[in-house]
């Protein structure tokens, strides 16, 4: 049987909801950090509990 519950791999808090997790919007237009040809915003996803990044993604900004 596979458990949906998923833990975060440095603390080890439960992330079962949107609400263990902090959704950060990074606008990079104006900045010399990335360099995509167009404005762009990258988006992390970190644990609620120690901060650490879980993932992320990149798009255009419009």
């Amino acid at each position: 049987m596979h458990s949906n519950e998923t833990t975060c791999p440095s603390c080890e808090a439960s992330i079962t909801a949107d609400n263990d997790v902090e959704f950060i919007e990074i606008d990079t237009e104006g900045t010399e950090m990335f360099s995509l040809g167009a404005p762009t915003k990258m988006y992390v996803i970190a644990c609620g509990n120690c901060e650490v990044i879980l993932g992320g993604g990149v798009g255009i900004a419009s």
